[in-house]
């Protein structure tokens, strides 16, 4: 019964609650993104426990939608060759992620806010044997 529901394994949640933090900021983007590279590497594991490609996050989906030019920033026009390098401005960084939240709720109210936490999943690969298995 197990193999029939957790086949590939469990989702792992991840909860970030810092309301002091600036998330707009270029510096805590680029820190959410190694934070986010080293929970995917599983770095430090015995094993490579996260399925690559499996991290779903809220930030993705946005710094995607901003990149595709959904800026509300006009001038926003330069950007590099890769998404990976891609920050979204601080200057619109709210703004933007305003209009992606109308979109995504319809809900016109709903453009007001700040970040303050977010939670995310990962999957992890399935355990055969918990007892063999290393950290």
């Amino acid at each position: 019964m197990n193999d029939q529901y957790f086949s590939q394994g469990a989702k792992t949640t991840t909860y970030v609650d810092n309301a002091t933090l600036d998330y707009s900021s270029e510096e805590v983007q680029k820190q959410m993104f190694l934070f986010n590279a080293k929970l995917e590497e599983c770095e430090g594991c015995d094993e490579e426990w996260n399925l690559p490609n499996t991290l779903e996050m809220w930030y993705d989906r946005f710094r995607d939608f901003s990149y595709q030019g959904n800026s509300c920033d006009p001038t926003n026009t330069v950007k590099p060759d890769a998404i990976e390098d891609y920050i979204v401005p601080t200057a619109t960084f709210y703004s933007d992620l305003s209009v992606l939240n109308i979109q995504y709720t319809g809900d016109i109210e709903s453009g007001d806010f700040k970040i303050t936490s977010w939670r995310q999943d990962i999957q992890v690969k399935k355990i055969d044997e918990i007892s063999k298995q290393g950290v």
